[in-house]
């Protein structure tokens, strides 16, 4: 499980950070230990989704789609719908990638990521000619997009001084036990 983790984790980080290739790398190895070492099918859909996410950021849009279906199968065989909206808005953007953005808006219609549904219809409605459409969900998404930026920054503000309350009492401690 510790092997497994770690090689999810590198790969959300490679994705993150446009690195696509490593990240296939990394998924496709948690894919394999998901499927040699813990035989568990919810361990083997995450991996596939990243793996899918790596593809599709690769503009390997039909392996990517592919793989999404068998992630799908993974989540449905143990009736678990918490992957559905990621996996919905990533076939979307597959198929936007194919030129066929008819059919990503449908996907995109039962997405639960706004921000990224959101910059994902601008695009495809875009493409259609559907300016109007593209400019109201460009507008939504940066919106959103600024509203959860503010909303990071008043946490990272707070953890820094949880974090520094936390290293002055440490020190306070250490004052007096020196004192002691």
């Amino acid at each position: 499980p510790e092997l497994f983790m770690a090689l999810v984790q590198l790969g959300y980080l490679d994705n993150d950070t446009d690195q696509p290739q490593s990240a296939e790398q990394h998924f496709s190895q948690a894919l394999e230990t998901a499927i040699q070492r813990t035989g568990i099918r919810q361990d083997q859909g995450n991996a596939r989704v990243g793996l899918a996410t790596a593809l599709i950021n690769q503009k390997r849009y039909r392996q990517g789609l592919t793989i999404l279906e068998q992630a799908r199968a993974d989540f449905a065989s143990l009736h678990d719908g918490s992957n559905e909206g990621e996996i919905l808005l990533l076939q979307g953007n597959a198929r936007a990638g194919l030129g066929d953005h008819a059919n990503a808006l449908r996907y995109y219609e039962h997405t639960r990521y706004l921000a990224r549904l959101y910059r994902a219809r601008t695009d495809s409605y875009e493409a259609l000619g559907n300016y109007a459409a593209a400019l109201a969900d460009f507008r939504q998404y940066i919106q959103l997009r600024e509203t959860l930026v503010e909303r990071m920054r008043n946490e990272q503000t707070i953890a820094l001084r949880l974090q520094f309350d936390s290293n002055r009492r440490d020190m306070e401690n250490q004052r007096l036990l020196a004192e002691t």
